[in-house]
């Protein structure tokens, strides 16, 4: 029973779409009707034919058969369009809402699933649920309808003939319960190596470049077809098992009909049947070749689509880690003054604390810089204002409040970061800069574009703001996504702007440009930068110092250079590497 759970799922989405499935059980209804009528109808005009009977009543039947075929079909095809057509809604309804709940989910939970499995959910086990709700649905439906009045037609015919014909049909249920469960178990084994190998794909064409640099397209291609022959011995197994199933039900199905010849053979050459009563007992018994086989196929999708269902409500169950409390604030605009009150942070339960005892206040309209080691814990420190991650102990407050008290959506809008690593969209340059706004104009294109530096270089592409990106904005140099990334964050005019290492892939005098030109965007606006070059960093108000996941030395360049043994270290490492490389030039 712990597999029906995952059932309660579909239940909301069937009940959005009640009046198709009822609109379609109705017609459904209709066409089994006039398919157990036909064959009383046909008893009758062979019956005519075998006692000579007149060739009025031989043509009434017959035209009558004709018209509950004609109906049957008309009523099919209405059906179809409703229980079918609700099974396609269902699933892109089910998309749509997997899509906004993924979204929602925080970064921890991407470090835990990656791009390929999510993708495998969206599509092949999509593909399982709506075959169960459509197909599998009508199936079970059908099954009830054809084979209960069907049975009991045969037993007002002759009992005894019944229950001799249907004999070899219960050992289809020990049969139906060792395949069901392993069709279930060798279907989830095979969804998860489809994961693996969609993964394996998108990671290879995202790295392509990398691949060819290093010539690793042969060893590469190997690992693709061992992922691949993996996924395939998972799917032989569930054809095997599939080419098993209904060759076996078609055994005893047709057992059941050689038995028929028999014994009915035999009572109606004693009298005791006529031609046209076994006719009719035959086509009843041939429609119970459907449900018997419907069972089959029902019991094939069900495990398919219940081992789906599992799948995606491993994903609904997964509730986001960073969410909206109850009755949230919501603002027109902030003022921007920021503070760390005892911050610890780490990503994972087992992990270290990344970040320790962190207490910080910022000002509003202060520039504050970040500079320390690789992974000082930099990065994530500044993570934490706009709540991608939530601190495991201690506060994180802007204007003095809670920053868990504000709405997410509202609290956003207030921050604009240019993250460590861009990326951009395989939209237009134009859609990437305006990416957070609604309302904008060419001159506010055009004045963002001046200041990160990037216009000229627009300008030079001949559809400007218009020409398009390839996926993860490749035809643009490192420095031009960078300087993209700077005009959409200073685009949505926000109150709190992050800098997270955003011009190290641009040169130095491109990066004193970009810096006097923010000066202005920055002026009432509270900044923070992390950087490597303390170039781009020492005109800051204050430089905060950080090692090991703790805040060592707070203060101005100048204060730092007398007081502060790792900022002085930095400073004069660069200053040595920047002398060498003139000296080379």
């Amino acid at each position: 029973m712990k597999k029906f759970k995952h059932l309660k799922l579909l239940i909301k989405y069937i009940k959005r779409y009640k009046y198709r499935y009822f609109i379609g059980i109705f017609c459904l209804l209709i066409t089994d009707t006039l398919v157990l009528i036909k064959p009383q109808f046909l008893k009758r005009a062979i019956n005519a034919i075998e006692f000579r009977t007149s060739i009025n009543e031989i043509t009434l039947y017959s035209f009558l058969v004709f018209f509950i075929i004609l109906l049957a079909v008309i009523s099919r095809y209405f059906w179809r369009i409703n229980i079918i057509g609700a099974a396609f809604h269902i699933e892109a309804d089910l998309r749509k809402d997997l899509f906004r709940h993924l979204v929602k989910l925080s970064p921890r939970f991407y470090m835990s699933m990656t791009t390929g499995d999510i993708m495998a959910r969206q599509t092949e086990d999509m593909r399982h649920i709506r075959m169960l709700v459509g197909f599998g649905l009508l199936a079970s439906i059908d099954t009830i309808v054809v084979a209960v009045p069907s049975i009991i037609i045969m037993a007002t015919i002759n009992w005894r003939l019944l229950l001799i014909a249907l004999a070899p049909l219960p050992f289809l249920t020990i049969f139906f319960k060792i395949f069901g469960s392993l069709i279930h178990k060798f279907f989830l084994e095979k969804q998860e190596k489809i994961s693996i190998l969609t993964e394996k794909a998108r990671e290879t064409f995202s790295g392509i470049q990398v691949i060819k640099a290093f010539v690793q397209e042969e060893s590469d291609t190997k690992d693709f077809k061992k992922k691949n022959y993996e996924h395939f011995k998972k799917s032989l197994k569930i054809v095997r098992v599939d080419a098993a199933f209904e060759p076996v039900i078609h055994l005893f199905v047709y057992i059941s009909i050689i038995i028929l010849y028999l014994f009915g053979g035999r009572l109606i050459i004693t009298g005791e049947l006529d031609f046209g009563s076994f006719v009719a007992f035959l086509e009843y018994l041939i429609y119970l070749i459907w449900p018997v086989l419907a069972i089959s196929w029902v019991i094939n999708m069900l495990q398919r689509g219940l081992g789906s269902l599992k799948r995606l409500n491993k994903i609904f169950f997964t509730v986001p880690e960073v969410r909206d409390i109850e009755n949230p604030i919501v603002k027109d605009n902030i003022e921007g003054s920021l503070e760390f009150k005892d911050v610890w942070f780490k990503y994972q339960d087992d992990d270290d604390y990344i970040l320790r005892n962190i207490n910080l206040k910022i000002n509003v309209g202060e520039t504050i810089a970040f500079v320390g080691k690789i992974g000082s814990g930099k990065t994530s420190l500044i993570n934490l204002i706009n709540r991608l991650y939530d601190p495991v102990k201690g506060t994180v407050l802007i204007d003095g409040i809670d920053i868990k008290s504000y709405k997410l959506e509202n609290l956003r809008k207030f921050i604009g970061v240019v993250p460590q690593e861009t990326f951009l969209f395989s939209n237009s340059i134009k859609e990437n800069i305006a990416f957070g706004v609604d309302d904008y104009s060419e001159e506010d294109l055009i004045l963002v574009s001046e200041i990160s530096q990037i216009k000229e270089n627009i300008m030079e592409f001949p559809q400007q703001f218009e020409t398009q990106l390839g996926e993860r904005g490749v035809s643009l140099s490192g420095g031009q996504k960078q300087r993209t990334a700077i005009s959409r964050a200073v685009m949505i005019d926000p109150q709190i702007l992050i800098l997270d290492d955003a011009l190290s892939s641009v040169d130095v005098d491109t990066e004193e440009r970009i810096l006097k030109k923010l000066d202005s965007v920055i002026l009432h606006k509270t900044t923070l930068i992390i950087a490597h070059r303390i170039s781009t960093i020492k005109t800051a108000d204050r430089i905060v110092v950080m090692g090991e996941g703790e805040i060592i030395q707070v203060g101005t360049h100048s204060e730092l250079i007398e007081k502060c043994k790792l900022y002085k270290r930095i400073f004069e490492q660069q200053q040595l590497k920047e002398f060498l490389e003139t000296t080379n030039e």
